[in-house]
């Protein structure tokens, strides 16, 4: 048998995986038109073509563009009318800012626990927080698997609440052929560096209610009066408006975008395959999904079946020069900007007077057990590694069977870590 390379052995992998983002001609040509127009500002006929077209290939009416994906959830909650004293439900596993959007709105974040087989909200759970200060439920397409919005969308609906959908991860996934977006009352995308459609930083809010689409535009450019007077101010808004180079890289990326799709998806298949014999399930997602996003490859690891912990897994997989690493190391209310009282914000929204609930993110754990979980078993391979040719990833599965192969080794560096000796 083959030693182990973190135990010196010859690596299996060592050449570098494709980079990204991608680019080709059509963004050099994109990007010199807008220096040449000297229109480099969100009010160039780029950021329009950007927001109509992506939209239109979402099946939503409207797009209003940002500089970033939070910015995008934020401008949605305000939108929305969240504000002082209001809670939103979110999923307790998934990337910090759509949390944080909320707690910058002045509102308040309430942290359900999530599915086992998506990892997205689980929708019993997102019920039995629901309260009279509930004002959004805030479900997340992660990794690209839609959240279950045949129960997510009856449920807001019943208690009077807007839904609104995080697709940051999820640009083209689709939930029973209709693509995620489109689902909502409104919906946040990230256009940043290690998405999907990529721009370096960006992001975009779609909704189908022309009234909603229309505050969501006053709001992005300072609450001015976009119709009748430019000069007058009619709210409190922001500057959320989009740079014209980057409207310059996501046109090109758009017409990218289905081709690397369908390869993701492929390549994931393929993946599943290879990596099953070897302790490392695919977590497949849900049935009523008809287009994974896959912006990150997720899967589920059997320690029983290994027989070492995750950490010297990976350890032993990254030697060997394969891509891995965990999803999210914990769920989002163990983050000191919600449990530490000299880090989390003082006065609002948590002790805002706004606000008569009681918040204790100390005892989130309690109630969501599955984050819990996913947080010590889940490995993820960046979703840009599914670009690579099929006769790259197989190292990635000669990498899983060799450790596998060799887990004796890495059972004897376990039980000597212990013992305090050196292997």
């Amino acid at each position: 048998m083959a030693l182990l390379a973190i135990n010196g052995g010859e690596p299996i992998r060592t050449r570098p995986l494709r980079e990204w983002p991608q680019y080709d001609q059509r963004d050099y040509e994109g990007l010199r038109e807008v220096l040449e127009s000297r229109d480099w500002g969100g009010y160039s006929p780029k950021v329009r073509e950007f927001e109509e077209r992506f939209a239109a290939y979402c099946g939503a009416r409207f797009g209003i563009s940002t500089p970033t994906g939070t910015s995008a959830i934020q401008l949605a909650l305000r939108v929305l009318g969240v504000g002082p004293g209001d809670e939103v439900i979110v999923p307790a596993y998934t990337f910090i800012a759509t949390a944080s959007a909320v707690l910058l709105e002045n509102a308040v974040p309430v942290f359900a626990d999530v599915d086992s087989e998506t990892s997205c909200l689980d929708v019993d759970s997102a019920k039995s927080l629901i309260t009279e200060r509930t004002k959004v439920i805030l479900p997340v397409h992660l990794y690209g698997q839609p959240a279950d919005m045949d129960r997510l969308l009856p449920l807001a609906r019943e208690h009077g609440l807007s839904l609104l959908e995080d697709c940051a991860q999820a640009h083209g996934a689709e939930w029973r052929g209709q693509r995620v977006g489109s689902l909502g009352d409104m919906s946040a995308f990230s256009l940043m560096t290690g998405k999907n459609l990529a721009a370096g930083e960006a992001g975009i809010v779609l909704t189908d209610d022309e009234a909603l689409a229309e505050r969501a535009r006053r709001l992005e450019n300072q609450g001015r009066d976009l119709k009748r007077d430019f000069n007058a101010y009619l709210e409190l808004g922001y500057n959320l408006r989009m740079s014209a180079f980057a409207a310059a890289l996501l046109l090109p990326g758009m017409e990218r975008l289905p081709a690397q799709l369908e390869t993701r998806s492929r390549n994931a298949q393929f993946l599943a395959e290879g990596l099953r014999p070897f302790g490392l399930r695919h977590i497949r997602g849900d049935d009523r999904t008809t287009k994974h996003g896959y912006h990150i490859f997720e899967l589920e690891y059997e320690e029983e079946a290994v027989g070492v912990s995750r950490e010297t897994y990976l350890a032993a997989m990254i030697a060997e020069g394969i891509p891995m690493s965990t999803g999210y190391g914990y769920g989002l209310y163990r983050s000191p900007v919600f449990w530490d009282r000299k880090v989390r914000p003082k006065g609002c929204p948590l002790s805002c007077p706004f606000y008569s609930g009681q918040v204790d993110y100390t005892r989130d754990p309690e109630r969501c057990p599955v984050t819990e979980r996913l947080c010590h078993s889940r490995i993820v391979i960046r979703g840009r590694v599914l670009l690579e040719d099929q006769e790259e990833l197989e190292d990635i599965i000669r990498g899983a069977e060799k450790v596998y192969e060799n887990r004796a080794e890495l059972q004897g560096v376990s039980a000597l870590s212990k013992a305090g000796a050196k292997p």
